[in-house]
């Protein structure tokens, strides 16, 4: 029996390799198993930053209607090949083949919203014939020298390790700070948490990412809302018992709007929400982080009043 598996899952695996050969992910399109990193390369882990970078721009509206907008101004006007007609033709052809128009679309909204976005080189005879996206959650590992990257390890959908080689692999990148060899996404500064020291109790503290506070807020914001609806309290001081349950329930079933009319003495109180629960100026504040985060004022078209086309392009 153990060998009758053992047999099955043997081919099995080998048929998983065809087919991850067909679709570029084996070794002739530059992935290579068993094979070890120099000790001089260090690694990064960067599947969960990828991942936040992602939830940020999926979950939040601001960075998705920025990232978009951007993208469409960047790709929108396309592009001109100019040249000797023979080499046009074949960029052409090429550009035809991959789909440029929506790669640029797909490298440069990545490029904003996570900072990087890599690209397996896909050849046939030698020839590049096309481009495929390496997802970004999918990278569990980057290996790196001193100065650059080396190769990258992913998981692919069978759930299997595979590492490419780098010199196969695409990478378009925002903006690099330092020694890093990863790209940086235009809202960097709202993602991450910051450290502030605390002379009097020698002490450091974290700081939430304006994010995290901005989603805090609406959730608080959520609460104070289901906990202050309009509600009105009815007093009827001489009425007990039976009769006040009976009030009760008609004053439960009436919808917004309706009034109930008695010839009873009865006093209504507003039940009003507290001052201090009004957001408008930390709304104000965190939106002006938000929209300079985000480097775009393109959002002010949508979010205020008399702000206009002119407007955010002064801004």
């Amino acid at each position: 029996m153990r060998k009758i598996l053992a047999r099955v899952l043997g081919c099995l695996m080998r048929f998983l390799d065809r087919v991850l050969e067909k679709l570029g992910l084996r070794e002739s399109n530059g992935f290579f198993e068993g094979s070890s990193t120099s000790p001089s390369i260090s690694s990064i882990t960067p599947g969960s930053v990828f991942r936040r970078r992602l939830e940020c721009f999926l979950k939040d509206p601001d960075t998705y209607t920025a990232v978009m907008c951007m993208t469409a101004f960047v790709v929108g006007p396309g592009f001109h090949v100019s040249g000797k007609e023979e080499a046009v033709k074949i960029v052409d052809e090429f550009n035809q083949r991959v789909g440029m128009d929506q790669l640029l679309f797909k490298a440069i909204s990545e490029m904003l919203w996570a900072g990087n976005s890599f690209w397996l080189r896909l050849r046939e005879s030698g020839r590049i014939v096309g481009l495929r996206n390496i997802p970004l959650p999918s990278i569990t590992a980057i290996h790196r020298d001193d100065s650059e990257i080396r190769a990258l390890e992913i998981q692919t959908i069978t759930g299997a390790s595979a590492k490419i080689d780098f010199k196969d692999v695409v990478h378009f990148y925002f903006i690099k700070h330092g020694n890093d060899v990863l790209g940086s996404p235009i809202n960097r500064p709202l993602m991450e948490w910051r450290t502030i020291y605390d002379p009097d109790r020698n002490l450091s503290y974290q700081i939430p990412s304006y994010y995290d506070i901005k989603w805090s807020m609406e959730w608080a914001m959520w609460k104070v809302l289901m906990k202050y609806p309009p509600r009105h309290i009815y007093q009827f001081p001489r009425i007990g018992g039976e009769a006040q349950k009976e009030y009760a329930e008609k004053i439960k079933l009436m919808l917004p709007g309706e009034d109930i009319v008695t010839n009873q003495e009865v006093k209504v109180i507003d039940v009003r929400m507290d001052p201090r629960a009004r957001f408008d100026a930390y709304v104000e504040y965190l939106d002006n982080k938000v929209t300079l985060g985000l480097m775009n004022s393109i959002l002010r078209l949508f979010t205020k009043p008399g702000f206009t086309e002119a407007s955010a392009k002064e801004a």
